[in-house]
């Protein structure tokens, strides 16, 4: 049995897994979760969407395999709804310059829930000017969802 927290159909190469075993004869059954790209943010007290807020949810993979995601930021910059990141810690402060160059305001509130849905849970808020460095300072790890955008403001920072 594989275990895995979220769902390993989103950036968790769970196709691949499933086509290996498929091709090594290996039986397996799928079944379905919910991704910690919704389920994370909810358990830190923030809506991904929100009427009058966020009307769309982008999910977006803070790295590939050859360093930081090469993402259109000038179309994250002009959303007017929620940005999801995972796996974007050690991209943060890439992220969040791309983003203010390419015209998000920097008072935008962001949110980073590590460990989310454990009892480590932790979330630091800020917003976009500030966040990577107040990460920095409070020692933000892996795993955590990052969430950008005026739902946010939902979120109640943890020690």
């Amino acid at each position: 049995m594989r275990l895995k927290g979220g769902d390993p159909y989103v950036f968790g190469r769970g196709a691949e897994e499933l086509a290996a075993c498929r091709d090594a004869e290996v039986e397996v059954t799928v079944i379905p979760g919910v991704t910690s790209a919704f389920a994370v943010p909810l358990a830190a007290g923030i809506p991904v969407t929100h009427r009058g807020l966020a009307r769309q949810v982008t999910v977006l993979a803070g790295h590939d395999a050859d360093g930081v995601v090469n993402a259109d930021w000038a179309a994250l910059g002009r959303s007017d709804g929620t940005l999801v990141v995972l796996m974007g810690v050690s991209a943060l402060a890439v992220i969040t310059a791309r983003l203010l160059d390419a015209g998000m305001l920097p008072t935008m509130p962001v949110a980073v829930i590590e460990s989310g849905c454990t009892p480590q849970q932790r979330v630091t808020v800020g917003d976009l000017g500030g966040i990577a460095e107040l990460a920095v300072g409070r020692g933000v790890q892996s795993p955590a969802v990052i969430v950008i955008g005026q739902v946010a403001c939902f979120a109640k920072q943890s020690a």
